[in-house]
């Protein structure tokens, strides 16, 4: 297994803490970007990103993993409670 480097996100990238108990789901996201890299993902989110979204791990496809957000932060990721079946399944919380 490859060790897990962090490159922190800025803080406009997630939010407040959260009970590692209260995890529910993980979201995978596919970038579909060409020779796209975990690290490179990092960085943007480091450096560039101006809004508020974020992922706490980036994996590329040679298995590379980044971490960027701490795992007891939130990310802004997901939408929130913009699904209209949010109270039932939590999904975008």
């Amino acid at each position: 297994m490859n060790k897990i480097k962090m490159i922190k996100a800025k803080s406009i990238s997630y939010g407040g803490n959260r009970a590692l108990s209260s995890v529910k789901y993980i979201v995978i996201h596919y970038t579909g970007n060409k020779n796209d890299t975990a690290e490179n993902n990092a960085k943007y989110f480091a450096n560039t990103n101006t809004r508020q979204a974020g992922a706490h791990f980036f994996v590329d496809r040679k298995g590379n993993i980044v971490q960027s957000i701490d795992i007891e932060k939130t990310a802004w990721a997901v939408g929130g409670n913009k699904y209209p079946n949010c109270s039932q399944t939590s999904g975008g919380k």
